[in-house]
């Protein structure tokens, strides 16, 4: 990840796996590495899962801060990694 980019943990309420995910990367919420938006109290978190026609959470979103470009990207198992159409990113 370059420091033009940012990640944006996408949750719900009463999702386990989201709650499962937010754990595994608790690490990098706190440093800022990863910021967490719940759709259902976000409207920024709404407006991505509207854009990117996203239908379950967790999700991961991959933000350009320069340019404000977002792309969808599936979290791995582990939450240690981020696929992101055709590339493999690291969180």
């Amino acid at each position: 990840m370059t420091d033009n980019n940012e990640f944006i943990l996408i949750t719900g309420q009463g999702c386990p796996a989201c709650g499962q995910a937010k754990e595994m990367l608790k690490d990098k919420i706190e440093s800022g590495r990863v910021k967490v938006l719940d759709l259902m109290k976000d409207d920024e978190a709404l407006n991505l899962i509207q854009k990117h026609d996203i239908r379950g959470v967790p999700k991961i979103i991959l933000k350009d801060k320069v340019t404000g470009f977002t792309e969808s990207c599936d979290l791995s198992a582990d939450c240690k990694t981020a696929l992101c159409k055709d590339k493999k990113v690291e969180l």
